[in-house]
């Protein structure tokens, strides 16, 4: 049963309302607790057209809304919610064609800090095709300190400067054709003014996650990063298709204002059977990295 079920029910469709969630037509019934959230099965959001496979951020996102939700019940009064870090692993491919569904359990709470375990799943609650493990920090927060935080982000805004990307039309055209997802959030390809390879994510209404803030959803970001990662490993080591992603985690370091975000991935390790790789995604500056993320790849098997 929910703490508070005003603030509960108020909370869950506040959190389905999102525009990001909108767009992935995200739905749920907050019957309980631990709502189940879900999302029917579209082919513009396959991680790898010839497998057929969902993309991470699909579920990057399901695993972040439910998670959320469930912190939500807890509540006796209205709280911000920000996820601090999130770690996916991908225990098999779903079954093309069905729903997916995720639903979180709110494990302990320790002053402003919470920590959620989430399962997603499709016909079969038992027999989960990926986990999830996230950390949130929530408090209260008055309305004052809203109208400042609202004010700081317009200031800021005006204060950002986009990065210079000479684009590759051609990669880009190959990622779209092996990745739907990936032209479905209009995700750019190209390289800096050092001739280095970087990824762009022109901001949308669509990627919005936080009314109160106005940042970017953190879905968004781990599918943006997720996008990044396999597009970097296929052109790095030649390979044909978008390679299996075995576990992903995520460290939101700061909020994704309503602006342009780039990204960079670094291989770690390229292994004969398993590989490592990084993404760093920053706005205004470099220096300044508003999420980094870790990735174990398995890599396609050589006959």
């Amino acid at each position: 049963m929910a703490a508070n079920p005003t603030i509960f029910n108020t909370a869950f469709n506040t959190c389905l309302d999102l525009p990001h969630c909108r767009w992935l037509k995200i739905y749920g019934e907050c019957t309980s607790d631990e709502p189940v959230i879900s999302v029917d099965w579209r082919d513009e959001l396959l991680e790898n057209k010839e497998t057929g496979n969902i993309h991470g951020g699909v579920i990057t996102t399901l695993v972040d809304m439910a998670s959320a939700c469930t912190l939500a019940a807890q509540f006796e009064r209205f709280e911000s919610i920000a996820t601090l870090d999130m770690r996916i692993d991908y225990l098999k491919q779903p079954v093309p064609g069905q729903a997916i569904h995720a639903r979180a359990h709110c494990y302990k709470t320790e002053g402003q800090i919470a920590y959620i375990r989430s399962h997603c799943y499709q016909e079969d609650e038992t027999q989960p095709f990926a986990l999830g493990m996230a950390t949130f920090v929530h408090r209260l927060i008055s309305l004052s300190e809203l109208q400042v935080t609202v004010k700081q982000l317009k200031n800021e805004r005006s204060e950002l400067k986009r990065a210079t990307i000479n684009h590759d039309a051609e990669l880009k055209r190959r990622a779209y054709e092996l990745m739907p997802y990936s032209k479905a959030i209009n995700l750019k390809i190209g390289t800096d003014s050092e001739n280095r390879r970087i990824y762009c994510l022109p901001f949308s209404q669509d990627h919005i996650g936080d009314f109160i803030q106005m940042a970017l959803h953190g879905g968004l970001i781990g599918g943006f990063l997720q996008s990044c990662i396999n597009l970097h490993v296929m052109e790095e080591l030649n390979l044909s298709s978008p390679a299996r992603i075995i576990d992903y985690s995520t460290d939101y370091l700061l909020s994704g204002r309503p602006e342009d975000s780039y990204a960079r991935c670094e291989i770690i390790h390229a292994g004969k059977r398993i590989s490592q790789v990084t993404a760093t995604m920053w706005q205004s500056r470099i220096e300044k990295p508003i999420a980094f993320a870790r990735a174990q790849i398995q890599m396609p098997v050589v006959e």
